[in-house]
């Protein structure tokens, strides 16, 4: 597994609408190649049985294309699939307990003030995911965070960062590099509808890497 900027650069966040259609991981296989550097196991409302199961089927996909998997806030069935790491947000259980029980594991944090990126930092996590940037389709209820905050935190935590929440195609234009490592992304890197062209969205998804690449370079 490579070091930190490497990894996070575009990490995919699973769409629960599909996680448990056992087509999934095809899809998951054929849009890799594109520039997904890890991908983050997120289902906040599928049983445990369903969401392991969709963990034994993407894994071996991610692990052959030499991709590390995180699994939200699930540091036991993140051990349980030899997942890389797990992504935790403010609510969830404590990140020194995770470190303390679950040594092996990278734990990422999303905090959504300059005090919860600091006490996440403080609490041992080994990456912390600023946002939402932009208003969030998957999660519209979480209040946005202006990238001057999340610039002014990048800044002075001195740790690693990366960014969280609708971000698109479009709207990473609008953020500059500032220190931040890498971003996490969901909606656009999956079909906008049923129908839209598979040429159509690998070209998407083959731009918002190389945006990246130039913003943070290879």
């Amino acid at each position: 597994m490579g070091h930190l900027p490497e990894i996070l650069k575009l990490q995919m966040l699973s769409d629960p609408s599909h996680l448990t259609d056992v087509r999934y991981p095809l899809y998951i296989k054929s849009i890799l190649p594109f520039g997904i550097t890890s991908f983050q196991l997120r289902a906040p409302d599928i049983d445990d049985i369903s969401l392991l199961g969709a963990g034994l089927r993407l894994k071996p996909v991610l692990a052959r294309a030499g991709v590390p998997l995180f699994v939200n806030n699930r540091p036991d069935i993140a051990q349980t699939l030899g997942a890389e790491g797990v992504h935790l947000g403010s609510t969830d259980i404590p990140i020194s307990a995770v470190k303390r029980h679950f040594p092996d594991l990278l734990v990422g944090a999303t905090v959504h003030s300059e005090e919860e990126a600091f006490s996440a930092k403080s609490e041992g996590a080994d990456f912390l995911s600023l946002g939402a940037i932009f208003p969030s389709s998957t999660k519209p209820s979480v209040e946005v965070m202006s990238i001057s905050l999340a610039t002014s935190i990048i800044r002075t935590i001195h740790h690693p960062c990366m960014l969280i929440g609708g971000i698109t195609l479009e709207n990473l234009y609008e953020i500059m590099p500032t220190g931040w490592i890498g971003v996490a992304v969901c909606a656009a890197l999956h079909p906008k509808e049923a129908t839209e062209d598979f040429g159509l969205l690998t070209a998407r998804i083959s731009k918002i890497s190389n945006r990246l690449i130039r913003l943070l370079g290879n």
